[in-house]
Parts: structure tokens; sequence; C-alpha cells
């Protein structure tokens, strides 16, 4: 009996033991499960308060680029409505002198055409007084008789009296000739 005994006290203690083990290793399980969930849990509040963070961070900055984007936006249309303005003014000042100096172009074309035509009529008055005063004053004949004599005195002078009677004929030809090319001359005129 006592080996009934003690045999049965070894398998109660062994049951024990064996109980207090497979307890030790499910506290052990169920305190490594505690410590791999708390730091899931730990590492999930990190990540959420670190994406909250970031988030924040990230509209903020997104919030800041959108500011400057319109601040930009604002000044380059800014920038745009002055470029445009300015070369609005200088396209019509451009065009305002444009059209002055075409004004003064025609202008003195026209001044040109009304000088052009005042100084031919002129000319053509001038002639025409200067050939009725000659046709009344016989001074188409009188500037020959002068030209002869004085081309004859010339020769005359020289002492070659045959030469100088050719030479006579040949002048009176050429001042008749000269003569009669001047008056036709303003005649035209």
């Amino acid at each position: 009996a006592a080996c009934t005994l003690q045999r049965t006290w070894r398998a109660y203690r062994a049951r024990q033991e064996a109980l207090s083990l497979r307890r030790s290793a499910q506290a052990r399980l169920m305190n490594r499960d505690r410590h791999e969930t708390a730091a899931h849990l730990q590492a999930w509040a990190r990540l959420h308060l670190q994406g909250r963070r970031d988030r924040m961070v990230f509209q903020q900055r997104r919030q800041v680029a959108r500011m400057a984007r319109v601040e930009l936006f604002r000044e380059d249309t800014t920038v745009a409505l002055q470029r445009w303005w300015r070369g609005l003014q200088l396209r019509a000042r451009a065009v305002a002198v444009r059209q002055q100096h075409l004004r003064r172009r025609e202008e003195a074309r026209e001044m040109a055409v009304l000088s052009f035509a005042s100084v031919m009529i002129q000319r053509v008055v001038r002639g025409f007084r200067a050939r009725q005063r000659l046709r009344a004053t016989g001074a188409v004949a009188a500037l020959q008789r002068w030209w002869k004599v004085q081309h004859c005195q010339i020769l005359l002078c020289r002492g070659n009296v045959q030469r100088s009677l050719r030479v006579v004929a040949e002048e009176r030809h050429h001042a008749a000739v000269t003569v009669q090319r001047l008056v036709r001359g303003w005649g035209v005129r």
C-alpha cells in the first residue's frame, strides 16, 4: 500500500507540476500575447498619431503651397494686366504717330505739287513776257547785229583778212544758228 500511496502521491505531484507548467506556459503565452498586443496597439497608435501629424504637416504644406500659387496667380495676373495695358497704350501711340507721319507726308507731297505747279506757271509767264518784249523791241535782230560786229572786229584785228572773211562767214552762220536755237528754246518754254 505504501507503493500505491507513493505512486498516487507522485502522480498527483506530477499532475500538479504539469498543470503548473501548463499554467505558467499559458501565462507566458498570455503575457507574450499581451505584450505583442500592446506592442501592436502601441505601433498602431504611433502610426495613427504619426499619420495624423504627417497629415497635418502635409495639409499645412499643401495650404501654404496653395496660398503661394494663389499669390503667384495674383502677381502673374497683375503683371499680365499691366503688360497688356502698356502694350495697348504703346500700340495706340504708335498708331497716332504713324497717322501723324502719314498726314505730314501727304501735306508735304501736296505742297511739293503746288510748289512745282507754281514754279511751272511762273516759268511759263516769264518766258511769255520775255518773248513779248523781244518781239516788241526787235531785240533778236539787234542781238544778231551786235554778235556779228563783235566777232568781225575781233577777226579783223588779227590782220588776216581772207581768213577773216571766211571765218566771219562761218561765225555769222554759227551766230545765226545759236540765236535761232535760243529763240526757239524760249518759244517752247
